[in-house]
This record gives structure tokens, C-alpha cells and sequence, in this order.
């Protein structure tokens, strides 16, 4: 079996009403000035937490072939966090929304990510605070209304270690210490 990479990404697709021109209206477009692919290639080797019965690694499998078939086409078996992704409101807070019952409008947002890689580097359990979104704001200005606010820890340099799921006893959230495999 050949060494497919898949990954996930999230994709903006705008549909013009027909083919007129634009409006003149420049408070309805949306301006990318800087596009950063925040994904990883999802193999069977991708870090997840094990919780016995429940996770397991992604699998790629073969259903058809160019040659045999003349399509490619693949099976996943995946569940619904592994890989890069999003969590939906009702994922941690019931009767809220689950990703389908969000409106387009409020995923379409302006970005702002806060650095706390060298916090992160030394402490495993190292969260945005207030502090950090003070002292970014201080440095930066105001973070806009209705805008996504985002935090950088640097640890995509874990993917390949025990350390990114937090596999070392020493180092796991108390929510996992209770369910540990």
C-alpha cells in the first residue's frame, strides 16, 4: 500500500451572486493579508489521547484504484479529534451550539494570535491569561470586536513526542490523571 498524507485544512469559498460586477460596497469585502496554514498531515503516527475503548490511531484504507477501478478512493477511520479540527460550543458547555448551527458570518472573523510559546516552553500547563491579552493589547492596541482571538504555544514541535498529548504521568491535565488507559 503506498504512503498516502492526507490533511485537513479549512477552506473559504465565496459564491458571487451571477456574473455582474462587483458593488462598490467596500465595507463587504473580505481582505486576506496574511494566510497561515495551521494544519498538519494526518498519518497513523498523528498524536491522540488514548482512551481505552473509545480513541484510536487514523486509518487510511484502500477502496479503489486508478487501475482497477479508475478512481482513487480511500476509507477513514477517524473519530472526531484527532487531527487539526475544530471543537463546537456543545463539545464543553451543554444546550449550546454544535458546529453545524454556527452562522458562516461568525467563522468569517478577523484574527489575532497572542505568542506565549516561551511561557509554553517552560510550562506544559500554560494558558492564555488575561495578563497575556493585556499585555498584548499594551504592545498592539485594542483587539476588535467580534474577533477570533487565538493563542500560539509553539507546541506543533511536540507532534512526534509523548510530550504533545501529554502521555508523561508528570505532565497530564487532572481531567486525565482520572481516565488515564
Amino acid at each position: 500500500m503506498k504512503n498516502l498524507k492526507l490533511s485537513f485544512c479549512i477552506v473559504l469559498v465565496i459564491f458571487s451572486g451571477g456574473c455582474n460586477q462587483p458593488k462598490k460596497d467596500t465595507g463587504k469585502i473580505i481582505h486576506i493579508d496574511n494566510i497561515v496554514d495551521l494544519t498538519h498531515t494526518l498519518t497513523s503516527d498523528f498524536p491522540f489521547i488514548p482512551v481505552r475503548k473509545l480513541t484510536y490511531p487514523f486509518e487510511l484504507i484502500p477502496m479503489a484504484s486508478l487501475e482497477k477501478n479508475g478512481v482513487e478512493a480511500n476509507s477513514w477511520k477517524i473519530h472526531e479529534h484527532l487531527g487539526t479540527h475544530t471543537d463546537a460550543p456543545n463539545h464543553f458547555i451543554k444546550e449550546q451550539k454544535s458546529l453545524d448551527q454556527i452562522e458562516l458570518k461568525d467563522l468569517i472573523v478577523p484574527v489575532v494570535v497572542i505568542d506565549i510559546e516561551a511561557k509554553a516552553s517552560k510550562n506544559s500547563d500554560a494558558e492564555l491569561t488575561l495578563e497575556d491579552i493585556n499585555l498584548f493589547e499594551k504592545e498592539y492596541g485594542k483587539i476588535p470586536d467580534h474577533s477570533c482571538v487565538m493563542m500560539y504555544s509553539g507546541w506543533e514541535k511536540h507532534l512526534k513526542d509523548s510530550l504533545f498529548v501529554g502521555l508523561d504521568t508528570n505532565q497530564l491535565p487532572p481531567m486525565l490523571k482520572r481516565r488515564q488507559c
